[in-house]
């Protein structure tokens, strides 16, 4: 019996009509590849809420607040203000400044006894464009107002945005650090999210310029584990490999259920480099919706997502994985002997 060789095309026409085939196990596999994959996203989608979530509870009780300040109580520390303003450029930093208590003014549009304090705006950005910034516990809306600090002085403020714990302005006046102070006692810097503490407080300590004593930098939140190497060692972000090594597994034992299909196709004359190359294409139909399903479906949910890239590079190594086992199945198909598979049938 002579041997014939498929063409390409003809290849991908076959492989397409045996997959897309409803009364098909192939047709099962592909519904099974496509749920597969919006799966993997969904179950990444979960994960990254509860990740976020985590980081929010913890950046509002201050995680993230670091106070570099005096080591001991009784040593007077002072930090130069240009030295600290300076942290909030740095890698890792979101902002960074001084903030000093300026006591309690009576306030008439808010309150007497008004906490007062001054900030760099380093620290609090919107004090660039305002004369200050009322912590939202003070008022109800978020309306800007003008309030009057004394007789002649009039302030255009805003509200402030609501500040983790460590950062003491909820209930205060936050007003422009004066140009005539050049130093404090403490230093405030709040870290972006994704920053690991120790490495952060090693890199900025050694940045101010501070004189009187050491510094010992302090966090209102002692964390008993590292939220971020938690996530990034998570056995959930291996999901993507582990049903692609299920579904190449189950692709095999499913080619071995084709015998009747494969045997006709031997006994035909079609060549093993094309039953082979047939095979193939068919289980690349099927890896390739299960990957473009689950990037569909990160795509759709990509605003739950920590980050939509390392969905798509775990997507692209499940379908990789599954195609590997699969190749399993359809190298056992392609050297079993046509009569032993007519067998089989």
């Amino acid at each position: 019996m002579s041997n014939t060789t498929w063409r390409l095309s003809s290849l991908v026409r076959e492989a397409a009509l045996n997959v897309a085939n409803p009364w098909s196990r192939m047709c099962t596999l592909l519904l099974l590849a496509a749920l597969a994959g919006s799966t993997c996203a969904s179950f990444a989608a979960c994960e990254s809420a509860g990740f976020t979530n985590r980081l929010d509870h913890l950046e509002a009780r201050g995680s993230n607040v670091l106070s570099f300040q005096a080591s001991a109580s009784d040593t007077n520390v002072t930090i130069s203000r240009a030295s600290c303003e300076a942290l909030a450029v740095q890698g890792g930093v979101s902002r960074a400044g001084l903030l000093i208590s300026e006591g309690t003014r009576d306030v008439p549009e808010i309150g007497g006894r008004t906490p007062v304090l001054t900030g760099s705006v380093t620290l609090f950005p919107p004090l660039a464009s305002r004369d200050g910034l009322l912590g939202p516990n003070l008022v109800t809306s978020s309306e800007e107002r003008y309030v009057s600090l004394a007789p002649a002085e009039v302030r255009h403020v805003s509200v402030n945005d609501r500040q983790p714990e460590g950062i003491p302005t909820n209930n205060a006046l936050v007003l422009p650090l004066s140009i005539e102070r050049t130093s404090a006692p403490n230093c405030l810097v709040v870290l972006d999210r994704y920053q690991d503490i120790r490495t952060a407080v090693a890199t900025l300590e050694p940045q101010l310029e501070v004189s009187g004593g050491p510094l010992i930098a302090r966090t209102q939140l002692s964390q008993t584990s590292d939220p971020v190497a938690d996530w990034r060692h998570r056995p959930g972000q291996y999901l993507p490999l582990a049903i692609g090594l299920i579904g190449g597994f189950c692709s095999s034992l499913l080619l071995w259920t084709r015998a009747n299909d494969i045997a006709a196709y031997r006994l035909s004359g079609t060549s093993k480099r094309s039953l082979a190359q047939l095979l193939s294409v068919e289980m690349l139909l099927v890896v390739g919706l299960f990957a473009t399903s689950g990037t569909v479906a990160a795509q759709v949910l990509r605003c739950d997502l920590v980050s939509l890239s390392e969905v798509f590079f775990w997507m692209l190594g499940g379908a990789a994985t599954w195609l590997l086992a699969a190749s399993v199945g359809i190298g056992r198909s392609v050297v079993a002997r046509a009569s032993t598979l007519a067998r089989e049938r």
